[in-house]
């Protein structure tokens, strides 16, 4: 509420009640080896609803325990980071599962398992909702 009244934005109903939201489409930093389909970031009174589309230019390969070693997916932009714990994130491939957190710290997003490898070409759909 502060921030509102801070902004010279005027007091509305739908602000008041949770309605008024902010949106990102813009300021993802991806990591060098994957390629950005599409980002949207939207926060409506302190809850953040991610959705992320990458493409893998490399494999992922999964190591000899069957997991995904940490694998950088990119970095969200300064403020939209979550607060506190990182956040987890679940997402797929079209194929099998692939889930991953995201760090509050720095706004990292990693993945951490996947149903099988990640072949080169592989588009990944991931969402997430969390407190910032």
């Amino acid at each position: 509420m502060p921030e509102l009244i801070a902004s010279g934005n005027g007091l509305t109903p739908a602000r008041l009640n949770g309605r008024y939201y902010d949106e990102i489409t813009a300021g993802f930093a991806v990591a060098g080896d994957l390629t950005l389909l599409s980002f949207e970031l939207r926060r409506t009174a302190g809850v953040c609803a991610l959705k992320l589309y990458v493409q893998f230019d490399v494999t992922a390969n999964l190591d000899a325990s069957g997991n995904l070693p940490d694998k950088l997916l990119g970095t969200l932009p300064a403020g939209w980071w979550p607060t506190g714990q990182p956040a987890m994130w679940a997402g797929d491939n079209g194929l099998y599962t692939v889930t991953g957190r995201i760090n509050a710290s720095n706004g990292t997003i990693f993945a951490h398992a996947a149903g099988g490898d990640i072949a080169a070409n592989t588009k990944l759909r991931l969402a997430a909702t969390y407190i910032n």
